[in-house]
């Protein structure tokens, strides 16, 4: 469907190494550099730079990159769309997410999608809130749910779902009865905060800065998994702030309490379903899609 220089071409972009690409592409790295060369000779200019750590993209490598990109995803959807028409919906959809939207509402939605298409599977990656939209914007996954993404050229939003910013308090602790607390009573108070690459905590971050707690409300625990910022909680060491998805679970077992944050910061926040806007969704992804829409729509998340 389209020239194979093309294709080796948009690996090595995207990986930035010939030797990542012949992997990929299981041949040996002389076949993937002879392909490079002749798409150069074919469009008459370096679309490549070899360094000591890979290569580079040249001015014109990158206008190349981003045709090959559309190309090869929109031939992948293709494919997809004949195998629906065949009959086959035999197809992996590949999901990158935030860790606060791997709970009821998604594993919901793939439980109940496989049950109609057991044929299709599905593969997904946690990862921070920026990680995602990289994801989503390389075209590494079908769907991207994200944390309050900011406008991107590339990407549509498909949906914002509102996620709260929550307080997880141990029971007992003199915050627990509160049905809300004040950003500023959090100064003297142990708390546990997500590492600096999650949307959450930038978010606390601006918040800090804007109510005179300093350049950022110093965390007495910080962690890259939401399961032990929780741990922190459950064990009494102090407090966290998480999405309120992330609470849910525990909150609804009584293991600890959801406490709102009386700050409009932490109360306008959103999981967004994001896609590539260059990308046209194969119809399997898109059924998808709406199950997922129906399933956040009949289980939101109580506030």
């Amino acid at each position: 469907m389209f020239p194979g220089e093309l294709r080796a071409f948009h690996i090595v972009a995207q990986t930035g190494s010939i030797r990542k690409a012949s992997e990929l592409l299981n041949v040996a790295p002389s076949s993937v550099s002879r392909k490079v060369a002749l798409l150069e000779h074919q469009i008459g200019t370096t679309l490549l730079e070899r360094t000591a750590n890979g290569v580079v993209l040249t001015h014109a490598g990158a206008l190349v990159a981003e045709y090959a990109r559309t190309v090869v995803l929109d031939y992948e959807t293709l494919r997809a769309d004949l195998n629906d028409r065949r009959g086959s919906r035999r197809r992996l959809i590949s999901l990158a997410v935030v860790e606060s939207a791997v709970f009821d509402s998604l594993l919901n939605a793939v439980a109940a999608f496989r049950s109609r298409f057991d044929t299709v599977s599905f593969r997904l990656n946690m990862m921070p809130a920026p990680q995602v939209v990289e994801e989503v914007r390389r075209g590494e996954c079908d769907l991207g749910l994200t944390f309050c993404c900011p406008p991107q050229s590339d990407l549509v939003v498909v949906a914002r779902i509102p996620e709260p910013i929550v307080l997880a308090v141990p029971n007992g602790h003199r915050l627990a009865a509160a049905e809300s607390v004040s950003f500023e009573s959090l100064r003297n108070v142990p708390v546990a905060l997500p590492e600096l690459s999650f949307g959450v905590r930038r978010i606390v971050d601006q918040a800090s800065h804007d109510v005179g707690l300093g350049a950022a409300l110093t965390p007495a625990f910080c962690s890259n998994s939401f399961e032990a910022l929780r741990n922190f909680v459950r064990c009494g060491a102090g407090v966290a702030v998480l999405p309120q998805r992330a609470v849910l679970r525990d909150s609804r077992i009584g293991n600890l309490r959801m406490v709102a944050i009386d700050h409009t910061a932490f109360q306008s926040t959103t999981i967004d379903l994001v896609t590539l806007g260059k990308r046209r969704i194969p119809r399997v992804v898109d059924e998808f899609i709406k199950e997922l829409l129906r399933e956040y729509k009949a289980s939101p998340a109580p506030h």
